[in-house]
This record gives C-alpha cells, structure tokens and sequence, in this order.
C-alpha cells in the first residue's frame, strides 16, 4: 500500500503505542481489549495484513462490554 511514508509512520507508532498500553492495561485495571481493538484498527488501516486480528479482537471486546453492564452488582 503506496501512501505517505510520515503518515504510516505515524499510524505505526500511534497504533503501537496503543497495542502496547492495551496489553498492559489487560493486567492492570483500565479499558486494555478496547485499546488494544483501538491500535490494531490504526494499523490496520495501513498494514491490510493486520485486518485479520481486527474481528476476534472486537467480537470478544464487544462480548466483554456486554459481561459488565449485565452485572446485577451495581455502584
């Protein structure tokens, strides 16, 4: 994919930047899948070869969306 070579750059640090904090952010309290699903679709909108990891990612995103606002326990 012929683009401009500072946006792929870019795409590819910003898109990093958010995998990696996401996959920290797996262990640690925060929001780590919807990070993670966030940096996988920058880069895949450069690198077509990520797009694969797109859909699992947001389907168990989505599933673990739904898992904590049907809990009964509320504050």
């Amino acid at each position: 994919m012929a683009g401009n070579p500072a946006k792929r750059v870019a795409a590819l640090i910003g898109g990093g930047l958010l995998l990696v904090i996401g996959v920290v952010l797996l262990v640690l309290p925060g929001p780590g899948l919807l990070l993670v699903l966030g940096g996988l679709l920058i880069l895949a909108n450069q690198f077509p070869s990520i797009d694969k990891y797109v859909d699992p990612v947001e389907k168990r995103a989505m599933q673990a969306m739904e898992e904590s606002v049907a809990s009964p326990l509320r504050i």
